[in-house]
């Protein structure tokens, strides 16, 4: 029979156990037929005798183990050549599947001393906690079987060298490639640990460390040269007698899907921030509770400035304010910076119209709110400086534009004034040399011989003189307008121009009793100029002052000159004067402070205008000064270049 024949994969282990006493020599199974299941075999192992809880015990199985005398429990002969008569008894363990049941027998088999007959006594037992065991152990073999197969993860082993001891048959529908191919192969040639590039992961198993390690990425290749990505956890194995570390066994979960998705994600972010980051207005992102969520370096710059500080994400808007205002950049007092930091989140709360306002840095910044879908909101700064600055620079055109204008009006003005004063001032003189002309042509008075003639002779040279003075002055600035002016430069005697239009002007002085003092140091030095232009200034500063004076005023006429300082002559006088916002129209041509209905001095108002011109062309600068009632003063100063060494 082969009922004890051990099945194919048992365990069968044998065991010396401590000596037995030896029964009687005769009976030697008597004292066993009433006790647990005993057996007498012969020296070849095979069946001699059994009692009644043996045969109850092999009527349980299935097929019923061996009862009849001569079967053979195929007891391997190596255990029988253990038994020694006498000598301690031998175990022998023997298991028998039946379907998903093991059961597990062992035998203590021994040879009396004073056995004649060479009978092997064996005492029989079953071993019921091997068996719930081994029935444990199938049923959790066969869940994890079952998860295995059901799951959508692998499931692997490996020893303490990586190499792959286990892996599930998952694996195939995953790669491609049959589970078995994979035993033995090392877990780092069969994948990589680095996974996607684009992929963030956190380091791989170690065997020093012989941690518990969680989603760590791990990269295989397919049968057809695809990448798949896997999500690796795993515990470490150890020895339950020693403790020694056997190796790791875990899950692997198919995350390519995810990772390509997650990667596509990625990149639509990068897309975006790098967008948003080449935009040049400062953008921010904050959801529903005011907490910043994403803002460009434009955005950062305007709100921290060059202090190295960096905006912090996930911090509330209220508090990135507070930080700016401390670092200064919201200029005003600190009434005024807490009431524009109180506009600003009324503004960011109620997404009201844009409002502008300008930092400390003197840059302008037009602020925008706008509220996303999900509740969030969105701050636009765009920095409009330049946008000022060129609507500061039109205002100013536009003003300069508008006095230019002005000018022009009032330079219409002031030529409809000098018409009306050249109509009274040419007409004047013309009427003076046809009237007195035609009286002595027509000899009126009789002969020519008769002195009235002589008075009007005199008359009309006055006239001519007056006219072509005013012609004169009208055809020399008409010159320097067209600029045709150029000066005749030699070296000059600035002493004997001075006294020269001192009394040029004297005759007028007496006429209009105003007396005229001259201070001149005695050693004036000589200029570079244009002698005649030179005189033409003095004369007509002179004569201005000397018209405006009324009488018992004074007219008074200084210089001074050196190659330090230059040349420098002033003419005051203690006339009229006038107010000093009329200067520039004194200085304007054909410019008169009175009009030509209340005027009480002659002229065409292009004295000071020439003056200036000619004090100009030779490098110099004219400036007056007046008050009301009080006088005027001229002040003419030269170059040093203009000053010849002594």
């Amino acid at each position: 029979m082969t009922d004890l024949q051990p099945r194919e994969g048992a365990n069968i282990s044998t065991r010396a156990s401590s000596k037995r006493e030896s029964p009687p020599p005769s009976g030697l199974f008597e004292p066993l037929l009433g006790g647990p299941p005993a057996i007498a075999l012969d020296q070849k192992g095979r069946l001699r005798i059994c009692n009644d809880a043996y045969l109850k015990l092999a009527a349980s199985f299935e097929p019923p183990l061996p009862t009849v005398p001569g079967g053979s429990f195929a007891v391997p002969n190596s255990v029988l050549a253990r038994i020694v008569k006498g000598g301690p008894s031998v175990r022998h363990d023997w298991q028998r599947t039946q379907g998903t049941l093991s059961r597990h027998l062992s035998f203590d088999l021994w040879s009396p001393a004073d056995d004649t007959e060479h009978v092997i006594l064996g005492l029989v037992r079953e071993d019921v906690e091997t068996n719930s065991l081994t029935q444990s152990l199938r049923h959790a073999e066969a869940r994890f079987e079952d998860i295995a197969r059901l799951s959508n993860d692998w499931v692997w082993e490996i020893d303490r060298e990586f190499h792959f001891r286990f892996v599930s048959e998952r694996i195939f529908e995953m790669i491609g490639v049959p589970a078995r191919f994979l035993l033995g192969q090392v877990l780092n040639v069969c994948g990589r640990f680095d996974g996607f590039p684009e992929s963030n992961y956190a380091g791989h198993p170690s065997r020093e460390a012989m941690s518990p390690f969680r989603n760590v990425h791990y990269e295989m290749q397919t049968a057809d040269g695809e990448r798949r990505l896997f999500r690796l956890s795993g515990v470490p194995i150890f020895e339950s007698d020693t403790g020694q570390f056997l190796g790791f066994r875990g899950i692997a979960h198919d995350m390519s899907v995810q990772a390509m998705a997650e990667a596509r994600v990625f990149a639509a972010q990068t897309r975006l921030v790098d967008a948003i980051e080449s935009i040049p207005q400062g953008f921010a992102l904050f959801d529903g509770s005011d907490i910043l969520l994403l803002c460009n370096s434009a955005y950062d710059e305007l709100l921290t400035g060059s202090n190295g500080q960096t905006l912090v994400l996930g911090t509330r808007y209220a508090e990135i304010l507070k930080s700016s205002a401390n670092a200064g950049r919201f200029s005003g007092t600190n009434e005024e910076t807490a009431a524009f930091m109180a506009a600003c989140i009324d503004h960011h709360r109620q997404v009201t119209e844009r409002f502008e306002f300008q930092l400390s840095d003197g840059r302008w910044v037009l602020k925008s709110v706008d509220r996303t879908g999900d509740g969030g909101l969105v701050e636009v700064w765009d920095d409009i400086t330049e946008i000022k600055q060129r609507e500061a620079s039109l205002r100013l055109a536009e003003e300069k534009t508008r006095r230019a204008l002005d000018l022009a009006e009032a330079g219409n003005r002031v030529k409809a004034e000098f018409l009306a004063t050249m109509s009274h001032e040419l007409r004047t003189p013309l009427n003076a040399i046809i009237g007195f002309s035609e009286i002595i042509k027509d000899e009126i008075y009789g002969p020519t011989g008769h002195a009235s003639y002589k008075e009007y002779a005199a008359d009309i040279h006055s006239s001519g003189t007056h006219l072509l003075s005013i012609i004169s002055d009208i055809l020399e600035f008409s010159k320097i307008e067209a600029g045709k002016l150029q000066l005749s430069e030699t070296i000059v005697n600035l002493r004997s121009i001075l006294e020269t239009s001192i009394r040029i002007i004297e005759a007028r002085a007496q006429q209009g009793a105003v007396k005229l003092n001259i201070e001149l140091p005695a050693d004036l030095p000589r200029l570079k100029a244009d002698e005649t232009r030179l005189k033409q200034i003095v004369i007509n500063l002179l004569s201005n002052a000397v018209k405006f004076t009324p009488s018992g005023g004074t007219v008074r006429l200084s210089a001074t000159a050196d190659q330090k300082d230059g040349c420098r002559f002033v003419v005051s006088d203690t006339g009229i004067g006038m107010a000093p916002e009329d200067i520039p129209l004194a200085l304007a041509p054909f410019g008169q402070i009175e009009s030509q209905l209340s005027r009480r001095f002659e002229g065409t108002g292009l004295g000071l205008t020439l003056a200036k011109t000619l004090v100009e062309a030779h490098g110099g600068l004219l400036t007056l000064e007046s008050a009301p009632n009080v006088g005027t003063t001229v002040t003419v100063s030269l170059p040093a270049s203009r000053v010849v060494p002594r």
